[in-house]
């Protein structure tokens, strides 16, 4: 057998097979990305393919930048899904030798001046030049795209159309796309939404709640008016099984009609029920998104922006007993770092939950309210500026 043999089920035997499983290299690759200098150093250390797969995006102080979707990736021969079990016993099935770094999604250098990934497929990384250009094979890199990739696309191109030269972008105008709270899913959905309560689509009924939602502007920010009831009605089982809230989209998705156009009877529906549910829990139909959804940790209990259709996409575990959503996953790191010629970059950070486990610690959840804020800390890179910072000192 190929592994580990996990089940035994009406005679048959399932094992799993890992690539890269034995692999003693992983540690000297990983050493020599970290010592790496230029962008062609950090491609050269990628070339073993010791480690598992991993979305690389890299730079260096020259104005040098790469991507490549790099690891330990097996040929996997064609016919079969190998996203389900396959047969094991035929050699029809067995893996072949592993992709070379020749052979996998990048692109160095790229001529739109930026690359970028939000779990997408690498064909989407925003480079208009891959050195090794989709369709790929579905064992190496899915068709899959995600609402927030597309939107990151569109702003980093927005923006580098109109720096000078398309040099370079400035550390405010990353820290602001990075924290870009828009809900991906309101600009498609939301006026044929809103459009359900005209006489001509027989909803009349349903006009005090699309009042609602045309005070929204779209974003959800904490003080956004709209933002909760239309993430209630996103929540209805009939609208999540229609959208791909915070997954992936498929390639047709530009092309579908909003969903309450298609079912507006069903749309019509759920927003009602959208608006029971947010009126049994005791909130307004305007309540503060804020109000419902939270940043907590130990004793700290903040209003949070974001969600999961957003360049925030904080999202979490629904309480059921008051209502609100406690942000348990998401951005657990957010960083913007500039590239200096010196070799001293300027950084500036987010760590929400905290350096620390121990919720004794001043570390336990000293960070949550930048993160609630969409905020950042700069960090110390120099000795001297780490020193100057220090509150105790270690010798071992």
């Amino acid at each position: 057998h190929h592994g580990p043999i996990l089940r035994e089920e009406n005679g048959k035997r399932y094992a799993i097979r890992k690539a890269g499983i034995g692999d003693v290299h992983v540690l000297t690759q990983v050493r020599e990305q970290c010592l790496a200098q230029n962008v062609d150093e950090y491609r050269a250390a990628l070339a073993g393919c010791h480690t598992v797969m991993f979305n690389h995006l890299f730079g260096d102080n020259t104005g040098d930048i790469g991507y490549i979707s790099a690891g330990s990736v097996p040929r996997r021969p064609d016919g079969y899904d190998f996203h389900a079990p396959v047969p094991g016993w035929s050699s029809a099935t067995e893996w072949g030798d592993t992709l070379t770094i020749d052979e996998l999604p990048q692109a160095i250098r790229p001529a739109s001046g930026f690359v970028q990934n939000c779990n997408d497929n690498p064909g989407y990384c925003g480079a208009d030049d891959m050195q090794v250009a989709p369709p790929y094979p579905d064992f190496l890199a899915p068709n899959a795209r995600t609402l927030r990739g597309d939107y990151m696309h569109e702003s980093l191109e927005y923006e580098i159309a109109f720096q000078p030269n398309k040099t370079r972008l400035t550390p405010e105008i990353a820290m602001h796309i990075a924290t870009d709270c828009t809900d991906l899913n309101a600009a498609r959905e939301l006026p044929a939404l809103i459009g359900l309560a005209d006489n001509e689509s027989g909803f009349t009924e349903l006009r005090e709640v699309t009042d609602v939602l045309t005070r929204w502007d779209g974003s959800l920010s904490r003080d956004a008016i709209g933002a909760g009831l239309f993430q209630a009605w996103l929540l209805q089982p009939f609208v999540w099984a229609q959208l791909f809230v915070g997954t992936y989209v498929p390639a047709t998705y530009g092309a579908t009609a909003p969903l309450a156009e298609r079912f507006p009877a069903e749309c019509a529906k759920a927003l009602e029920d959208a608006a029971e549910w947010l009126q049994a829990y005791g909130f307004p139909l305007d309540v503060a998104w804020g109000e419902l959804h939270r940043l907590r940790r130990g004793s700290v209990d903040l209003p949070c922006d974001g969600g999961l259709d957003s360049l925030v996409p904080f999202g979490g575990r629904l309480n059921e007993v008051d209502g609100k959503t406690t942000v348990t996953f998401g951005t657990s790191f957010r960083s913007v770092v500039e590239l200096l010629p010196d070799g001293n970059p300027n950084i500036w950070a987010c760590l929400p939950w905290g350096n620390a486990d121990d919720p004794s610690s001043p570390h336990y959840a000293d960070q949550l309210p930048l993160a609630a804020r969409r905020e950042y800390r700069r960090v110390p890179w120099t000795r001297e500026a780490v020193e100057a910072e220090a509150t105790a000192e270690v010798r071992l």
